[in-house]
């Protein structure tokens, strides 16, 4: 505006013109009721001075209390002529008439602004009350919905904290959460529901809150029994809100806790049972190896240096070996792969061994027993056995042993599978003759 002079002149020429309209309009009006009183004055017949004074002094009140200062002293003036044009030339009763008029339009004007006053005071408190009364809307509507949430949500509380810490709203979810009641809670610093945090580190979280960003943590705290629960909490300042202090929302993380455990448990089950199922099929992998009918075709010999092949890779062992008593001598029959027996061992064979009965040798981690109990001249690392003996017809014609250098732990399973290969050895040799299996 300053830089531009004419516009400046412009605007306030026009705000000269519409104030002085305003003026000449306020003007017109309170001339055509002064011309109204006089005409009703001709017209009731009131000729009298004391009824001229009587309708001029109400034009005068009724133009004050419509424009003011500027209608009402209008008003009196235009009265005044209107009187010494009806006859009326008293000075000192113009006199007197203008000095009424002067008190009326004052004690008129001043009621009116009191009134103008009153009246936006009033409308001011009707907006307040309004306002008002659509906060107390919201909250209820808040807090509903905070009830709805704390229902659906057990495991969430909020409470309400003034600047120093103290608790000024404890609300049903806390009660539920922390097991005690609002009567004991309200007033109470918020400090004896963090068990294991100090003033300083207390202070210090309200004087994060107080910078404007939430505060999240993941703390402990303590219920009304001294039981402790981990839980995250929210610490924010109500400020925003119309408030003057803190909130705090608190989520129990135990049920969290308790599903990840469940969680933990069923994928450790699940993963338990996945082992299961691939141990049993390599378990009926290894059995259908063994019983391949297919091999039937082949010739004794090599069959039964499959069979051992097979079972010597199904249950992981380092080396397999049969022995067959029965004939004019005694046969050991070993894989190509694996560890390799060195013969018979030395000294005498046990006599009659077709009559001893059909027993199961198992030795874990003992050298020296597998050196006793063996047939066989395994070498001297050897210090784990299983030997299952081949029987046919009720005689035991020899056994099958299985040899580890390391410290393992024979299952049921891995004796089963070779007593199935021991079974079926004894087969052929049934059908072929002890030379051809041999």
């Amino acid at each position: 505006a300053m830089s531009n002079p004419r516009w400046w002149d412009a605007c306030t020429r026009a705000a000269c013109r519409l104030h002085w309209r305003r003026h000449l309009k306020a003007s017109g009006i309170v001339l055509t009721w002064v011309a109204t009183a006089l005409v009703a004055r001709y017209l009731l017949g009131a000729a009298d001075v004391a009824a001229t004074l009587l309708f001029y002094p109400l034009v005068v009140a009724v133009a004050a209390w419509r424009g003011g200062w500027f209608g009402g002293l209008i008003a009196a003036m235009a009265s005044v002529l209107a009187i010494q044009l009806t006859g009326a030339r008293d000075p000192w009763t113009a006199g007197l008439f203008i000095m009424e008029s002067i008190i009326l339009t004052a004690m008129v004007s001043a009621w009116r602004s009191r009134l103008v006053d009153r009246i936006a005071t009033l409308k001011c408190t009707n907006v307040r009350l309004g306002e008002v009364e659509q906060a107390l809307r919201h909250a209820r509507t808040l807090d509903v919905a905070v009830r709805a949430l704390e229902a659906q949500a057990p495991e969430c509380a909020i409470v309400l904290l003034d600047r120093q810490g103290m608790i000024t709203q404890w609300r049903a979810g806390a009660a539920n959460l922390f097991r005690v009641g609002s009567e004991e809670a309200c007033g109470r610093s918020v400090g004896g529901l963090f068990p294991d945090e100090s003033d300083s580190s207390l202070r210090a979280l309200f004087a994060e809150a107080l910078c404007g960003a939430p505060v999240r943590r993941t703390v402990w705290q303590r219920r009304a029994d001294a039981s402790t629960f981990e839980a995250d909490i929210e610490l924010a300042m109500t400020a925003a809100a119309g408030g003057d202090g803190y909130a705090m929302v608190i989520r129990d993380r135990t049920p969290e806790r308790e599903r990840e455990a469940h969680t933990a448990a069923a994928l450790e089950a699940n993963r338990a049972l996945r082992d299961e199922a691939d141990v049993a099929q390599r378990q009926l992998a290894a059995l259908q190896s063994v019983t391949d009918p297919s091999l039937n075709a082949w010739a004794p010999a090599y069959l039964v240096a499959e069979l051992l092949e097979r079972v010597r890779a199904a249950v992981n062992a380092d080396g397999i070996a049969l022995v067959l008593l029965r004939g004019t001598r005694p046969r050991v029959f070993s894989t190509v792969a694996g560890l390799h027996p060195d013969g018979l061992r030395d000294g005498p064979l046990p006599e009659s061994y077709g009559q001893a009965p059909a027993r199961i040798t198992v030795v874990q981690n003992d050298a020296e027993r597998v050196a006793e109990q063996s047939l066989l001249g395994w070498p001297a690392a050897t210090t784990s056995l299983i030997a299952v003996p081949v029987v046919h017809a009720g005689q035991v014609e020899g056994t099958i042993e299985v040899a580890d250098r390391r410290g393992r732990r024979s299952t049921e399973w891995e004796i089963a599978l070779l007593q199935v290969v021991a079974a079926r050895v004894a087969g052929l040799a049934r059908e072929h003759g002890y030379s051809a299996v041999a």
